[in-house]
């Protein structure tokens, strides 16, 4: 199982995706296989695919990575799906001031919602806190 994991990873990496979602089929979907599948079928853009094995993920996992719940409202966003994404980040206890990805994310869902004074706010935020990000990580 690692290995056909492993040649799934480097194909997504080569931008290979079919052949990737293919070296997994048949293996057990635990939390690694579940999250790379995810990864995959979002640069597919089969984003109804995506949010299915991030829920999938959230079931048999505790979802406490930011970078997982940032990933699931980024496929429901771009899965024409930004009206659920505020009743989604309450429910993963996150708010866009939890970091510049999830202000990001927000901006974007009230761009698809047409609030664009919300949506420069919330860029704003993902702004300032990219910066701060920056400057405390001296890149």
């Amino acid at each position: 199982q690692l290995c056909l994991w492993i040649q799934s990873y480097c194909l997504y990496k080569k931008n290979a995706l079919q052949e990737a979602i293919l070296a997994l089929e048949g293996l057990e979907r635990n939390d690694e296989i579940l999250q790379l599948e995810a990864q995959i079928f979002y640069r597919l853009g089969d984003f109804n695919a995506c949010i299915d094995s991030y829920n999938k993920l959230s079931q048999k996992a505790n979802l406490d990575s930011s970078e997982l719940k940032t990933n699931l409202i980024a496929s429901y966003i771009s899965g024409g799906r930004s009206n659920e994404v505020p009743a989604l980040m309450q429910t993963l206890k996150v708010t866009p001031r939890s970091g510049f990805e999830l202000a990001y994310n927000a901006a974007c869902a009230s761009i698809e919602g047409n609030n664009y004074a919300k949506a420069e706010e919330l860029l704003l935020l993902a702004r300032r806190y990219f910066l701060f990000f920056m400057i405390l990580h001296r890149i």
